[in-house]
């Protein structure tokens, strides 16, 4: 009978020492969890080495347009490059920008052409480094 409370007796300090291990050690799982949040960089954060990278690329992809205003492929090149946050809303205005010149001339429709064009002339004043 003695060996029987013993034997309860370990059992219990034995779950209870455990349970406390589990909570400590999920407590301490979940103040490092937080850590890492609030260390974990801002992907909307401006990154001027993936910026300046983005700028090359783009440039790259334009020369065709500005050196002989061809316009094949250029929207489909645009449009596998990964624009950083900073540079969203430019790059969507080139994509669309292109599909309307394309849309022009599938369409044979001079308005929509020149609608592209006034757009991307209108970007390249703001960002210079697009030519």
């Amino acid at each position: 009978m003695q060996n029987k409370r013993t034997l309860i007796g370990s059992l219990a300090v034995t779950l209870i020492i455990a349970g406390g291990w589990l909570v400590v050690s999920s407590l301490n799982t979940s103040k490092n969890q937080l850590k890492e949040a609030v260390v974990a960089p801002n992907p909307l954060a401006p990154n001027p080495k993936l910026e300046s990278k983005y700028e090359e690329v783009v440039h790259g992809i334009l020369a065709p347009f500005f050196d002989q205003k061809k316009v094949a492929d250029i929207k489909e090149q645009l449009l596998e490059v990964a624009a950083p946050a900073s540079y969203i809303s430019v790059h969507l205005e080139l994509v669309l920008a292109f599909d309307l010149i394309e849309q022009g001339q599938v369409k044979s429709d001079p308005a929509l052409i020149e609608d592209g064009f006034s757009k991307i002339e209108k970007l390249t004043t703001q960002y210079h480094w697009l030519k």
